[in-house]
């Protein structure tokens, strides 16, 4: 086991990038001199605001403890996993504190964060492309087929991923859609996927987010549309979270794998969601599932079950750099999640510089992360602060 990690300082790090997103950081120091930068958030929101606030009251409550191990960080808060569990803001808050503690212990013995996490160093993972944040301001099929094609020809992806279905209300609530209006709304998604499927041929890989928008009856029609088309996986027609029974349903009577699980915390909630039946592929975002040690377990728990993983992360360098390291330490992980093209000076924000070449993250080498960010860059394009 490694030394015990004091946490000592910490300053949050933003850089905005389009007007739907801001990469949000924290950069937290150790007793021992070392510090590690973990991604909080890819969304300018209200949320992000108080997840800074709960990273920074937790490091507070957390400075010059000996932290031994990151999975004892929710008890050392007085937080349990079901705490945690129902309540997103504090989770994403613990989980970028448990990353921090791996980072820092990976640095402390000269280990990549990969071989930390009990996997051998890799020189790259494989990425598939998110297209959707690059489609902020054309949301025709026409956009999705070039953007798509863009992202096979300029980065080499084999698999390409859209969330199409912006039409299509949230089914909750007083807003609540009936399944004949669902059907109808999402006729417009379907012809997006159709556009990126004829776009870039069947060599390809095309992946579906539904983002919890359908009802039980609705996502059962649109997948029969789905498999038609030959897309890869189904993924969240409705909330794993919240309505895990109707997903455990549409996974057994559809013919695509189901995917999910990008908000859950913890690997109970993951090997609930596999023994339920309702997600072939689980999909757990660092920033959420508790980090880097517990997306592993995660990992390794369900590849036990006959289950899948691909881990989620659309959204900046850091995350998707410590989410690839993640990805090397489970053997047989799926393609890890990238948002393509949001931004064309997104590889400027570390230092070394992300580099994707053939659908590939290469994953730099040295100790813990790998990276630091790079100074100049934030200055001109972003801010930090100490909360």
């Amino acid at each position: 086991m490694s030394d015990p990690i004091e946490l000592t300082s910490i300053e949050l790090v933003e850089v905005p990038a389009t007007a739907r997103t801001t990469w949000v950081m924290a950069q937290l120091g150790d007793a021992g001199g070392d510090a590690t930068t973990v991604e909080i958030s890819g969304s300018a929101s209200a949320t992000t605001t108080s997840v800074c606030e709960e990273v920074a009251t937790g490091a507070l409550a957390l400075a010059g403890r000996a932290i031994n191990d990151e999975a004892a960080v929710p008890s050392m808060l007085g937080l349990t996993d079901a705490d945690l569990g129902r309540d997103f803001v504090r989770a994403t808050a613990v989980s970028t504190l448990r990353s921090a503690v791996s980072q820092l212990q990976a640095a402390r013995t000269g280990q990549s964060l990969t071989e930390a996490l009990g996997g051998v160093h890799q020189e790259s993972v494989q990425l598939y492309g998110n297209i959707n944040r690059s489609l902020l301001d054309d949301r025709s099929p026409a956009a999705h087929a070039a953007e798509a094609s863009a992202a096979v020809e300029r980065w080499g992806f084999e698999i390409i991923k859209c969330a199409p279905f912006d039409e299509v209300r949230t089914v909750s609530g007083d807003n609540r859609q009936n399944t004949d209006d669902i059907l109808d709304a999402a006729k417009a998604g379907i012809e997006r996927v159709a556009a990126v499927r004829e776009a870039v041929g069947k060599q390809v890989r095309v992946l579906v987010d539904c983002h919890s928008r359908f009802d039980e009856a609705s996502a059962l029609s649109i997948c029969e549309k789905l498999a038609d088309l030959g897309v890869g996986w189904f993924e969240e027609p409705v909330d794993p979270a919240t309505d895990a029974e109707s997903l455990s349903r549409i996974s057994s009577s559809v013919r695509l794998p189901v995917a999910g699980g990008e908000d859950l915390y913890g690997q109970e909630h993951f090997e609930r969601l596999v023994t339920s039946g309702a997600a072939e592929t689980v999909m757990p975002d660092i920033k959420h599932c508790g980090g880097v040690a517990e997306a592993v377990r995660i990992g390794r728990g369900v590849s036990e079950a006959g289950c899948t993983i691909s881990l989620h992360s659309p959204s900046g360098p850091a995350s998707l750099l410590a989410s690839a390291h993640a990805t090397a330490a489970i053997e047989g992980a799926l393609a890890l999640e990238h948002a393509v093209d949001e931004v064309d000076w997104r590889a400027e924000i570390l230092t070394p510089t992300e580099q994707v070449r053939q659908g590939r993250l290469r994953i730099p080498e040295g100790s813990g992360l790998g990276a630091t960010l790079d100074e100049d860059v934030i200055r001109r394009r972003g801010r930090r602060w100490k909360p």
